[in-house]
């Protein structure tokens, strides 16, 4: 009862921070517009350049079959005769740069404008932080984070090759979620405990010992946004510029909530 008595009232005390500080979130909805404005915009252009390459690939691959298939008769393995083909090499490498630049730039992007959102929100909830200090700290925090999901990804992806070859048809995204909703877990806390030492650490430690309460906090975030979800899915029925509208007018807000609500219960829990 006392884990739901914390939430319940942390709960309350979101709404009526988020009431009494309407020019911090005004800050933080445009930073989370930026933010998926920017990040759409340069992972859109980077995708489709990564699409192109990979198009040549295929092109290269299907024109050059017999060429293929003859190096593979002779002792080579499907990847090093594809890459005896001429052009492959330098557009798979080309391929491999643009990943590297796409996960580098999705990392800053999502540094730089969701460092300033957990600014505002450690600063209403009662830590009280210099833009270039926690800016800091939220880059070499999200460092582990962002190795922990390409670690992930790519642990999915080769599950997925793995039951591709084996001839099971398996929806490996599944296996990606669970990963991010791992990661995320954690790495929530760890914004909420930043400027404390061994904040990853206590992120950890904090995130299995109390999660109790960590738990249903989250699931009430959760359905928030399935609450929210239902009725964008509704609104596009009528108007879809109604839709985007109102998405943006629930959802942003619905992000500062969270923040804060996850500040202050991590709170709670760091000083019971």
């Amino acid at each position: 009862m006392m884990n739901l008595t914390i939430i319940k009232n942390q709960f309350l005390k979101s709404f009526y921070i988020l009431n009494n500080n309407p020019r911090c979130i005004i800050f933080s909805l445009i930073f989370d517009l930026l933010f998926f404005v920017i990040y759409g915009v340069v992972s859109l252009a980077i995708f489709n350049i990564i699409t192109d390459k990979a198009n040549i690939l295929l092109q290269i691959a299907s024109s050059n079959k017999d060429s293929i298939n003859q190096l593979i008769a002779e002792g080579k393995n499907l990847f090093q005769a594809m890459m005896l083909q001429p052009g492959f090499t330098s557009s798979f490498k080309a391929i491999l740069l643009l990943s590297l630049i796409l996960m580098v730039s999705i990392y800053l992007i999502y540094c730089i404008f969701q460092s300033l959102n957990w600014r505002i929100a450690r600063n209403l909830t009662g830590s009280k932080f210099r833009v270039s200090e926690f800016m800091k700290s939220f880059f070499k925090i999200n460092i582990l984070w962002f190795v922990l999901f390409y670690l992930g990804l790519f642990f999915e992806r080769i599950i997925g090759i793995v039951l591709i070859l084996s001839s099971k048809k398996q929806d490996t995204g599944v296996i990606a979620l669970i990963i991010a909703v791992l990661i995320a877990y954690f790495a929530f806390i760890s914004y909420a405990l930043l400027g404390k030492k061994g904040a990853i650490k206590q992120s950890f430690v904090k995130g299995f010992k109390d999660f109790l309460i960590f738990i249903p906090m989250y699931f009430i975030i959760a359905l928030m946004f399935f609450i929210i979800n239902y009725v964008l899915l509704f609104a596009q029925q009528t108007n879809y510029i109604f839709m985007v509208v109102l998405g943006f007018l629930l959802f942003l807000p619905a992000l500062a909530w969270a923040r804060v609500f996850i500040c202050l219960v991590v709170n709670k829990v760091k000083n019971a």
